[in-house]
């Protein structure tokens, strides 16, 4: 998993991991119950398929939109098609690096070339601006206050070192100081003593 998918990277995660990978075997259901022959590009996609995408993506995409009166359709989550995307060979999913290749190779006659080719763009929560601005003296009195819980376990100065940098915008420390700001109001919710 990438380190854009989380606020730690793979040895802060591995040190704090209460199981470790001899361990998942105890977890027969998906996405654990994946074939372990297959290719490491089968492994991921079947992980996020039955975790990432059910769990994640298609759950907040439909929640969004009905909350906008709006009715999503999403073609390519059609089940027989991807019954079918599944069972072709690697090669046709990936080539020279170049994912969906495929798709991309299909649609060359019908869409330009700015949009066959541009890169991949998430559904973003402006974290980054919402504690440059909005959010930015809500982060501060939770976070850096006196009676702060979370700020106990931490170095209080590196602590108000990266508050500063991300409010004034000379570093981005958004991941860190959401779920800081997380672990702040779940203490103050539920009467937690540091």
């Amino acid at each position: 998993m990438p380190r854009w998918f989380g606020a730690l990277t793979w040895k802060e995660r591995e040190a704090l991991a209460a199981f470790r990978p001899d361990d998942y075997q105890q977890f027969d259901g998906p996405p654990f119950d994946v074939n372990r022959d297959n290719s490491n590009l089968r492994k991921i996609l079947y992980f996020d398929q039955t975790s990432w995408l059910p769990d994640n993506l298609l759950e907040r995409g439909d929640r969004m939109t009905m909350a906008a009166s709006l009715e999503a359709r999403m073609p390519f989550m059609d089940h027989q098609l991807a019954a079918y995307i599944s069972s072709l060979p690697d090669d046709c999913r990936i080539k020279d690096g170049i994912s969906k290749w495929m798709l991309r190779e299909g649609m060359k006659q019908i869409l330009p070339e700015t949009i066959l080719n541009r890169p991949k763009v998430g559904f973003r929560v402006p974290v980054n601006e919402w504690f440059q601005g909005p959010m930015r003296d809500y982060l501060c009195d939770h976070i850096l206050s006196s009676d702060s819980k979370t700020a106990a376990y931490f170095n209080r100065p590196v602590l108000e070192r990266y508050v500063n940098e991300h409010v004034n915008g000379t570093q981005n420390h958004e991941k860190l100081l959401w779920g800081l700001l997380n672990l702040e109001i779940w203490h103050r919710e539920y009467g937690m003593s540091a």
